[in-house]
C-alpha cells in the first residue's frame, strides 16, 4: 500500500505591502542572500509591481504524490500546470518578489519572527513570470543557523523537475 502525501497547515500570517521595485534588485545584498539565480531577470518582469497587504498560508508537504498533484489538491484545481496556473492567478495566491524578500528580511531579523520559512527544506512562492502565467521562486539554504543566507531561483510550473515524490517542501500561497 502506496503512503498518502500529507498536507498540513503551518501557519498563517499577515503579508506586507510593498512598494514596487525592479526585478534586477531583488534578491541582491549581502545581508540576506548567497545566491541569486540570473534567470530571475529574464523569466521575471523587468517591474515587480505593489504588492498589496494580504495573508499567508504557510503549508507542510510530505509524501508519495508528485507536484502537480499536491498544488491541486491545494488549491481545488485539476493537475495540469496551466489549471494550476490559472487559478493561483485569477484568485490572486501569487506573490512578487519584493514581499517574498519581506518575509526572509523578517525571518532573519532582530527579533526574529517564525513565518514558516525552514532550511534543509524547498521554500515555494508562486509568481507571475513574463510569459503570463504562474512560476516558482525557490527559496532554500543549506544548513538551519539563522544567520546562514538563502539562495532564490526561479523555476516554471509547467516543468516536471520542480519536486519530486517523497520530497519535503513549504508552499507559501496568499489568501483569496
Amino acid at each position: 500500500m502506496q503512503a498518502r502525501t500529507a498536507i498540513e497547515p503551518v501557519m498563517k500570517f499577515v503579508i506586507m505591502q510593498t512598494g514596487g521595485k525592479t526585478t534586477a534588485n531583488c534578491f541582491v545584498g549581502d545581508r540576506l542572500f548567497s545566491h541569486r539565480d540570473p534567470s530571475l531577470d529574464n523569466r521575471l518582469p523587468k517591474i515587480q509591481e505593489l504588492g498589496l497587504r494580504g495573508l499567508c498560508s504557510v503549508l507542510h508537504v510530505q509524501g508519495r504524490e508528485d507536484f502537480f498533484s499536491v498544488l491541486a489538491k491545494m488549491t481545488g484545481a485539476d493537475s495540469k500546470p496551466e489549471s494550476i496556473s490559472d487559478h493561483l492567478m485569477h484568485y490572486y495566491r501569487v506573490w512578487t518578489l519584493p514581499q517574498i524578500e519581506d518575509v526572509v528580511g523578517r525571518h532573519n531579523g532582530e527579533p526574529c519572527e517564525d513565518i514558516g520559512l525552514v532550511s534543509k527544506l524547498a521554500n515555494f512562492f508562486p509568481v507571475v513570470d513574463v510569459r503570463g502565467v504562474v512560476s516558482l521562486v525557490h527559496l532554500s539554504r543549506p544548513f538551519s543557523l539563522i544567520k546562514q543566507k538563502w539562495g532564490a531561483r526561479v523555476v516554471r510550473l509547467d516543468l516536471t523537475d520542480i519536486a519530486h515524490p517523497g520530497d519535503e517542501m513549504r508552499i507559501f500561497l496568499r489568501e483569496p
